[in-house]
């Protein structure tokens, strides 16, 4: 039986290949974030490197619980800026 190939299918696949190429170091190798996953999206892990994929956020701000280590540097893999904030509650 011969299948039929779907353009479709193959242009998804394509498309999820060029998405891996961009953000893969936030998949290939991690676990399971330090954070829930919630409205936000979710979270993976790397060693002592969380990585927050932010699917479906229109705030400004995006607050998360308290992190046990300091945060040293931010980044956003597709480019811009991102403020990281640690607040002290007394």
């Amino acid at each position: 039986m011969k299948r039929r190939r779907r353009p479709e299918q193959a242009e998804r696949l394509i498309e999820m290949g060029a998405w891996l190429a961009r953000y893969g170091e936030s998949i290939y190798g991690t676990r399971g974030g330090p954070f829930k996953p919630g409205d936000y999206g979710v979270s993976t892990r790397q060693d002592k490197t969380p990585y927050l994929h932010v699917c479906d956020w229109a705030d400004t701000v995006l607050k998360l619980p308290a992190m046990p280590a300091k945060v040293v540097r931010s980044r956003v893999l597709s480019g811009g800026k991102a403020e990281v904030r640690r607040e002290t509650h007394r």
